[in-house]
């Protein structure tokens, strides 16, 4: 392993892109997504470069560098089923007492092992370009490396928190927005995959520092998740960074 070994300049370039969010859409959106496909639709966000542009090329080497995959087939080909079901997906919001459905992506065509090329929805696009305040920004390098649509997931909120510093949610309300279901049905599961790994992920691998306690209610059980969000100092930024070169890059 080589500790000093540094992305190229096109990888950095793509990681350092930024994402730019509706604090409204990160809250109110219930998203019927893989985490395969959740972190590629991020990507696509992140590589769009001008207002309107809705077509896309995406190189799958480049995509699995950037995120920290092996450039071995079999995760291409996985990559490629997990974006050919895109089209089928929608996006669920709540705003104003009202139920949105949006389609993120059109169409996906598959030209080799190396190529996807992507066409997003007119209303997606649109909604990536001119998002209205207040909203989140943050580089695709914070979710690059996330291993799971829970760690994801939740950054994005905690990014849309972190202006507060402290932040409240009720249980079932944070069940509802991760949308896990009977997969997580037990605290302990909950907890652990949707709160506890995904901070340590958060808190290794982007710019924030997450810390939470837990408030119960009469009958003791679990009801009020608290959330303390700030950003890392810049030697904390740099541990990071020091850490994506010499167990995540260091392997190319």
């Amino acid at each position: 392993m080589n500790p000093g070994h540094h992305a190229s300049e096109s990888i950095r370039r793509i990681r350092n892109q930024v994402i730019i969010k509706s604090n409204d859409l990160i809250q109110a959106s219930n998203y019927r997504l893989s985490f395969q496909q959740y972190k590629f639709a991020k990507y696509c966000i992140a590589m769009l470069t001008q207002a309107g542009q809705r077509r896309l090329e995406i190189d799958t080497r480049e995509y699995c560098q950037a995120i920290g995959l092996s450039l071995q087939t079999v995760n291409y080909r996985s990559i490629q089923q997990a974006t050919l079901k895109l089209p089928d997906i929608r996006i669920v919001s709540h705003v104003d007492g009202m139920e949105k459905r949006s389609k993120i992506i059109d169409t996906v065509a598959i030209h080799d092992h190396h190529r996807i090329d992507v066409q997003l929805s007119e209303e997606f696009s649109s909604q990536i370009f001119f998002v209205p305040p207040p909203y989140t920004r943050y580089r695709f390098v914070n979710i690059a490396f996330l291993s799971s649509y829970y760690s994801i997931r939740l950054y994005e909120m905690c990014k849309s928190w972190q202006v507060r510093k402290r932040f409240s949610i009720r249980l079932e309300d944070l069940r509802a927005k991760f949308m896990s279901g009977e997969q997580l049905a037990t605290w302990q599961h909950f907890k652990t995959r949707a709160l506890l790994k995904p901070i340590d992920e958060i808190n290794l691998l982007t710019d924030l520092v997450v810390a939470i306690d837990f408030s119960r209610g009469r009958s003791r059980r679990m009801e009020v998740i608290h959330f303390h969000i700030r950003s890392k100092t810049p030697e904390q930024r740099r541990q990071v960074k020091s850490h994506i070169q010499r167990h995540i890059d260091a392997r190319y």
